[in-house]
């Protein structure tokens, strides 16, 4: 059974960088699909909050809304999307208060392909582990209800 990709918004207030990204990696081999893109975090909310994506790639400095903020917001609105923050400011600060926000990862730029790639694949096995679990969840649920239907004989 193929798996249906994960979807990614990416939010960055550099064009370039947005452009690069889509072109750094074979997303669709991948099991990506970019569903959309923002320049800062204002214009992105209300999109990811209609796309619901996957994964948000953001930016840690941009106008108007920071990265920090936004993965704020998303993580009210949408607290099963993953969010990947980029920066080129190497600051133990602003990564502990990522992680402290349930950030999947935080990667300095400029990023190179393969240790991008590595975070996404670390991101399915996730999400792959998380949907197997679920599955068992409701496979002992419905046997369970199963079990009482024959006992109330």
């Amino acid at each position: 059974m193929p798996h249906t990709p994960l979807t990614v918004f990416l939010v960055d207030d550099e064009t370039l960088i947005r452009s690069g990204m889509k072109k750094l990696l074979p997303w669709d081999a991948l099991g990506f699909s970019i569903v959309g893109e923002a320049e800062n975090g204002k214009q992105a909310l209300p999109l990811i909050e209609k796309l619901t994506p996957d994964l948000v790639i953001t930016d840690l400095k941009m106008p108007l809304c920071d990265g920090i903020t936004l993965t704020g917001e998303i993580k009210k609105l949408l607290p099963r999307t993953e969010i990947i923050i980029l920066t080129g400011y190497d600051e133990f600060d602003y990564a502990r208060q990522a992680i402290r926000m349930g950030v999947f990862d935080f990667l300095l730029k400029p990023i190179s392909p393969d240790e991008l790639q590595a975070t996404l694949l670390r991101l399915q096995q996730k999400r792959s582990v998380r949907e197997y679990r679920t599955a068992q969840a409701n496979l002992a649920r419905a046997i369970n209800r199963l079990r009482v239907k024959k006992n109330a004989r």
